[in-house]
């Protein structure tokens, strides 16, 4: 067992500003997150803005 229990993955439901934080939160700590929205643009958006922060941390090697 690891430091964080039993806990694999988190589903995060959704996507709005604060769920699309928290999942790029749980995500870069090593869990496997589950996005869930009843609006599927919404996901897409959400998507699209953990990719751009994502790309930007590792160009910052971070």
């Amino acid at each position: 067992m690891d430091d964080r229990g039993s806990i694999r993955s988190v589903a995060i439901i959704g996507m709005g500003t604060m769920g699309t934080g928290i999942a790029e939160v749980i995500a870069r700590h090593g869990f496997s997150v589950r996005a869930i929205d009843v609006d599927d643009d919404v996901l897409d958006a959400a998507r699209q803005r953990i990719e751009a922060s994502t790309e930007r941390a590792v160009s910052r090697e971070r």
